[in-house]
């Protein structure tokens, strides 16, 4: 589609040369040039390349406004920066950090992970005031902290003409239903407010206001730089109209829809296109909205299209003297992009104290603090639970320079309602499925306790409650608790055949004491008495049921530093010793110890590996009921659930994974390939010791639902198993 374009009279009065020669020439004031970029998700980085030519063909720019992606395009280059800077600032951006819809997994304290291990659904209900859902798939946090480090520089400008090139932002007030044009204020909550894609990123509230993506009603707000004083404007459009596919998740379908509105809005409002005096529509073929990986492309296309309109372009140039003193006058107002802050001012913490904050986020600073460093932090303050999002600003006070920090809290809760839909299945077993919920309730009786109740339904049946108490604000808690479980087993004749199926019954309680060194681990000692039945419910076994009383004391020690849930780097450790007084069937005192470990390495971009070990003993053959069991995947997955039990176990696991990012398929491309080897065995006195030993192959995803693993596995006596998973994973 070609651009159209019209040409000013004072355009043409310049290439027309003086229309009365015997008046005196006059010096004439260069027409001033207003700049016009549209909001489009991805493909808005189109606007790099238009600023780099006109940049490099010294066309001044006097003003800018801009929608959404092309409000945050038009604020690097009015903030001073040069299109090669642009350019960095744009290649240094983790898209995936930053467009993800929660905190990532090794940014979360130590009992969020906890939480998501067990609930890995991406969706929070929040029950503050009623029943809540978060008014966007993200909270924003990661495309504030690129804002932040956009605009930190220039939080307290009196208003946007202050910065090197004056700018305007475009966003939409839902309550009145109105266009908002920022000239004013906070930089970061104009461009925070017209990046607000509806039902992707939740909506920036100001005051009254509830604002979102300018783009509803005003994707090229043309006449907003016109009415800026601008001679002559170039808009830059984007041709939002998509056919190559790429629908294939939530995210896309949202972008797509809103691209669709965006486009009719354009196209209902061609009075204001014609407020243009040029239009750049480069040429979009072959991308996205969520083509961010191929940023160099897209800004080459927008320097393409405006090398195209170079005859037009050309006519507002102005010669080297008067670049110079431009780019002088810019260089003058523009502020240092990072400080060494002396000091940092954090707003918006609550039931929390300063010793539970980062170090360097306590107050005066002893040592120099990174920008990565402060971003990496604000990203684990989002991991403590209760708050959405975190950013920053300079501000200077009393002569000295620092930064202040402003956090989020979530407007939904606490308490919030984490739930989530498991589903089991092979060839072997059938399908299973499950839903399960954990209600959190936070500052209860005492500040920063919590009082967590989890529920589930299916195969596993399970009520459990528990109360963490911190003491006088230490790292020290005291957590009483209690549950009610009951499950379903097969029980094997220590080969594939099922002998009959039956029931274990629990109902207890446990008062613990324990110690948090940091985020990444727990130690836990405590006391456990609950009464334990089982009993046959199909089948035939000369089994006798058990029924008793189970008292025991235990310690945990828990240390969990990997990146995901299906770990590509970092390790995950936990140690359990019980030592049972009473034991239904058991004739003696004995000890239970159980040890697992995972280490994950990422080689490259693509490839990881996982090594998983564990192992667990009553030290002696008890008597009584077997406490370990394996089968099912990532435990032998050849084998049934539950098909190997015993008093003592071994088990080790390896597994290559492969990254499927670069696949031509939509549908593989968040998923990891993933090949792997396991042996182990669970036994009990008379019991074969020999190790059990299966291939795996499968593709595993983690998704707003939880992890996703299909595969196959193939066990040395021949069992052949195809299995589906949806939900926890844990190897």
């Amino acid at each position: 589609m070609k651009a159209t374009f019209f040409i000013l009279p004072a355009a043409l009065l310049m290439l027309a040369g003086p229309a009365c020669p015997q008046q005196a020439p006059q010096a004439a004031r260069r027409p001033r040039v207003g700049l016009v970029l549209a909001g489009g998700s991805a493909n808005g980085l189109v606007h790099v390349g238009v600023i780099r030519w006109l940049d490099e063909h010294h066309i001044p720019v006097d003003y800018i406004a801009g929608t959404s992606m092309g409000a945050l395009m038009g604020a690097l280059y009015a903030t001073g920066r040069s299109p090669q800077e642009m350019t960095a600032f744009v290649d240094a951006i983790d898209w995936p950090a930053t467009l993800r819809v929660n905190t990532p997994f090794q940014s979360l304290s130590f009992r969020r992970k906890e939480d998501r291990r067990q609930f890995p659904t991406a969706i929070e209900v929040g029950l503050k005031g009623g029943f809540k859902l978060p008014m966007g798939l993200s909270p924003g946090h990661g495309v504030g902290l690129v804002i932040s480090r956009a605009t930190a520089p220039y939080e307290h400008l009196k208003n946007f003409d202050q910065l090197p090139i004056p700018l305007r932002c475009v966003a939409t007030d839902l309550v009145r239903g109105e266009e908002v044009v920022f000239s004013n204020g906070s930089l970061f909550d104009a461009l925070r407010a017209t990046m607000s894609i509806p039902g992707v990123f939740a909506p920036l509230r100001l005051g009254n206001q509830v604002l979102v993506d300018g783009g509803v009603l005003n994707n090229l707000p043309v006449d907003v730089v016109r009415a800026m004083g601008a001679d002559v404007v170039i808009a830059v459009g984007l041709d939002t109209s998509e056919t190559d596919g790429g629908y294939d998740n939530l995210l896309s379908a949202v972008r797509r829809s809103l691209g669709i509105m965006v486009s009719a809005n354009e196209k209902r409002n061609m009075k204001n296109l014609g407020k243009a005096d040029l239009i750049l529509l480069p040429d979009l073929s072959g991308f996205v909205g969520s083509s961010y990986s191929e940023s160099t492309g897209l800004a080459d296309r927008g320097y393409e299209e405006a090398g195209r309109k170079a005859r037009f372009l050309q006519t507002l140039a102005v010669n080297e003297s008067e670049w110079a003193a431009l780019k002088a006058d810019r260089a003058g107002r523009r502020r240092p992009e990072w400080i060494q802050p002396q000091f940092l001012e954090v707003q918006g913490m609550v039931g929390i104290k300063n010793e539970r904050l980062p170090t360097s986020l306590s107050g005066e600073l002893g040592v120099p603090l990174t920008q990565p460093k402060l971003e990496d932090q604000l990203t684990e303050i989002t991991g403590l639970g209760r708050y959405k999002s975190a950013d920053y600003g300079f501000l200077q006070r009393d002569g000295r320079e620092g930064i202040q920090v402003r956090v989020h809290p979530k407007n939904y809760g606490p308490p919030f309602l984490n739930t989530g839909v498991f589903v089991s299945g092979s060839n072997s077993e059938g399908l299973k499925l499950g839903i399960a919920g954990r209600l959190t309730i936070m500052d209860l009786l005492i500040p920063d306790s919590e009082w967590r109740t989890d529920f589930s339904l299916g195969t596993d049946n399970r009520v459990a409650t528990e109360y963490y108490a911190r003491l006088k604000q230490t790292r020290l808690f005291l957590a009483p608790g209690g549950f009610l479980s009951q499950r379903s087993q097969e029980f094997y004749n220590h080969g594939s055949t099922s002998l009959y199926s039956y029931k274990v019954r629990e109902t207890g309680g446990t008062l613990d004491l324990g110690y948090s060194p940091g985020r990444f681990s727990e130690i836990r000692v405590g006391y456990k008495v609950s009464s334990l039945h089982t009993y046959v419910t199909s089948g035939t076994s000369g089994a006798q049921p058990l029924s008793g009383q189970v008292r025991a004391a235990h310690a945990r020690f828990a240390y969990d530093h990997v990146d995901h849930i299906v770990p590509t780097r970092g390790i995950y450790f936990t140690f359990d010793g019980q030592w049972a007084d009473r034991w239904p069937g058991a004739r003696k005192q004995f000890p239970i110890l159980e040890s697992r470990i995972a280490y994950a390495r990422q080689f490259g971009d693509s490839y990881s590996i996982v090594e998983s070990a564990s192992g667990g003993t009553t030290v002696s053959n008890m008597q009584g009921f077997p406490p370990f069991t394996l089968g099912g995947p990532t435990r032998l997955a050849a084998l049934a659930h539950y098909q190997l039990i015993g008093n003592h176990y071994y088990y080790n696991g390896f597994y290559v994974m492969r990254s499927l990012a670069d696949q031509k398929v939509p549908l593989l491309r968040g998923f990891r390939a993933m090949l792997g080897y396991e042996t182990g065995n669970a036994f009990s006195a008379g019991d074969p010791l020999r190790p059990f030993n299966d291939g795996v192959v499968g593709l595993i995803r983690e998704t707003p639902v939880g992890v996703v693993f299909l595969g196959g596995s193939v066990g040395e006596r021949g069992e052949r198993k195809i299995f589906i998973s949806i939900g926890r994973f844990f190897f």
